[in-house]
């Protein structure tokens, strides 16, 4: 696609480097950075720890060839280049259920494990998700900033994360092809920042990746979604939600007794009024549009 829209003169702006073609500009992350921050994270705790700089240290990654994952892993490595004891093991999955699966195997085989690390966000779930069901205490750094991965730096189940604002790529590769499509030059490369969160920043970094909401909020929905799903719906309807015979919506208010949406008999609201948090509305006299 790339090529074709270069032959025909069309203005390309590309999230990422692309394995093939060329584009007008390319938005990014210094993924390297990314690696590096999170492996200092790691190197830096074990040092405070006390930690003997000798043993295993799980990374897990993609399958196949990504140039954010190649540029992660090299800057994660090139941190404990000067601990010749410690032995960093590479795992791969494409999903958090093989993350999962691989940290599961690995804690069981590694007896040295020392530490770990996500190299993105499916293989940082997975591999918190198998060291809680571990009990395991293995310190464990990530990229990303999914909000499991902030919770999870909440709740002391990982160090920290090197995280990246997931819109601002979007405004970046928009304004550069309203620039281009201007006449303005723009440079061949954007980068935007890189931040690392840990437990001292967590709260005020959610805030910031997801404006309007806070880590309170999403941890009191996640506890409700349980909760909704384990006691206050009916079985069969968890069934058909599950088998997408149904959704059933706002699951993380449902324990409050709250809802945002609802199925609103307009007849009976214009013809007899309605209630708004315990106050009487009566029907509306004029109808304008």
């Amino acid at each position: 696609a790339l090529v074709s829209l270069k032959e025909a003169g069309i203005p390309v702006v590309t999230l990422n480097p692309a394995l093939v073609s060329e584009a007008d500009s390319v938005v990014m992350s210094e993924c390297k950075e990314q690696g590096i921050m999170a492996g200092q994270l790691l190197l830096d705790h074990l040092l405070a720890e006390g930690v003997e700089m000798k043993g295993t240290i799980i990374y897990q990654s993609l399958p196949f060839v990504h140039p954010n994952a190649a540029t992660r892993s090299d800057g994660f490595k090139s941190v404990f280049a000067d601990y010749p004891d410690v032995e960093i093991v590479e795992l791969t999955g494409t999903s958090v259920e093989e993350h999962y699966a691989a940290f599961e195997s690995a804690l069981m085989a590694y007896d040295d494990m020392i530490g770990a690390f996500g190299l993105y966000s499916a293989a940082t779930v997975g591999m918190i998700n198998a060291k809680l069901a571990a009990g395991s205490d293995v310190p464990l750094t990530s990229i990303d900033n999914d909000k499991p991965i902030l919770q999870a730096i909440y709740n002391g189940d990982c160090l920290g994360s090197a995280c990246y604002s997931s819109t601002a790529p979007a405004f970046y590769c928009i304004g550069a092809i309203i620039n281009i499509m201007n006449g303005v030059d723009v440079p061949s490369a954007y980068f935007y920042e890189n931040r690392i969160v840990t437990k001292d920043n967590v709260e005020e970094m959610f805030e910031h990746y997801y404006a309007g909401k806070t880590l309170a909020d999403y941890m009191a929905g996640e506890v409700s979604k349980d909760l909704t799903r384990r006691i206050f719906l009916p079985q069969r309807i968890t069934e058909a939600h599950d088998q997408g015979l149904i959704h059933f919506h706002d699951s993380d208010y449902f324990a409050q007794h709250m809802h945002n949406c609802d199925l609103v008999n307009l007849e009976d609201m214009l013809q007899n009024g309605t209630v708004i948090s315990g106050t009487y509305i009566e029907k509306p006299h004029t109808f304008s549009s």
